[in-house]
């Protein structure tokens, strides 16, 4: 089965190389996330890799990647990940980023300022942003 354009094998491959510091499997672990593909798994896979971030030193360019991805993920549903990407995003975040996720965040009456809202929290105070995430996961489950 492919997930994205690796082959779980290969994504396996790549997870174990960027864990021993190997810049090619840091490499394809930014790029498998910047891909952002939706298959059975696929959660669980980018949660993991946002863990394994944690763990690595990325390059400026791959950190330049890290934030842009973070970008996207403001313009799809959340996922089971956002807190994992939240949290590493917050080590590495630029001033210019903060405050472009602060500037989307004060606009939340559409789906994009309220995933910035829950971004910026997370930024400055990750134990606000979890309880935040929880309140929005609430209301998720009641809509239905």
């Amino acid at each position: 089965m492919m997930i994205g354009n690796l082959t779980r094998k290969e994504l396996a491959i790549a997870f174990r190389e960027a864990a021993r510091g190997n810049p090619h499997g840091v490499s394809t672990i930014v790029e498998f996330l910047r891909r952002d593909p939706w298959v059975m798994g696929s959660g669980y896979a980018k949660e993991a890799a946002w863990k394994l971030l944690k763990r690595v030193e990325l390059t400026d360019g791959e950190r330049a990647k890290v934030l842009d991805v973070a970008r996207q993920y403001l313009e799809r549903r959340i996922g089971r990940e956002f807190r994992d990407m939240a949290l590493y995003v917050r080590r590495i975040a630029t001033p210019e980023f903060r405050s472009e996720i602060e500037a989307l965040a004060r606009n939340p009456n559409d789906a994009v300022g309220q995933r910035a809202e829950l971004l910026a929290t997370y930024l400055r105070d990750p134990q606000a942003g979890r309880e935040l995430q929880r309140t929005y996961w609430d209301r998720a489950r009641s809509a239905r």
